[in-house]
């Protein structure tokens, strides 16, 4: 019997791009979407070719949120933009690295502290529990000392230097 096609994705496709600012990803779809690992590997994927162009052509502010209610602010700027900055993280393992791992997101002090503390289950929960937004778009050729600076507003705007709201140490 006969089938219609109604769609063909690309390989690695994970969901539609709904465009810069509309969407959060949890770490595990972050994942996904930028690329892990390689063909073979428990967790490989390809990453997703609309989304990982978009990310690429732009630089900017993100925030992670956690579970546990803390944000942390960051920037993307330069060759990769978000791309680039989100397939370090998306490097970062379950498994507990220690906090001298600089691979991913205990590279970031306050990060580090946060995924490294308490019991390996709680560690896994942590990071399994982290949520990716892009908070501002800028043009992937900005300036990094203009990107930074409204990384700075941001982390002004949501206390993320404040260890009670958040996890930013810089």
């Amino acid at each position: 019997m006969d089938k219609e096609v109604l769609e063909i994705r690309p390989p690695g496709f994970v969901r539609d791009f709904p465009g810069l600012l509309e969407f959060t990803l949890s770490f595990q779809e972050m994942q996904q979407v930028v690329g892990v690992g390689s063909p073979g590997d428990d967790l490989y994927a390809p990453g997703d070719p609309t989304w990982m162009a978009a990310l690429e052509g732009a630089s900017g502010v993100y925030i992670v949120h956690s579970d546990e209610g803390l944000s942390y602010v960051g920037a993307a700027y330069g060759a990769g933009g978000f791309l680039g900055r989100w397939k370090t993280y998306a490097r970062t393992s379950a498994a507990s690295s220690g906090p001298d791992d600089t691979s991913g997101l205990r590279g970031n002090i306050g990060m580090g502290r946060f995924l490294t503390e308490g019991p390996e289950e709680q560690q896994r929960r942590r990071l399994l529990g982290l949520r990716f937004s892009i908070l501002h778009v800028m043009h992937r050729s900005a300036p990094k000392e203009l990107v930074e600076s409204m990384e700075t507003q941001f982390k002004e705007k949501f206390r993320s230097r404040d260890a009670r709201w958040g996890l930013n140490r810089n």
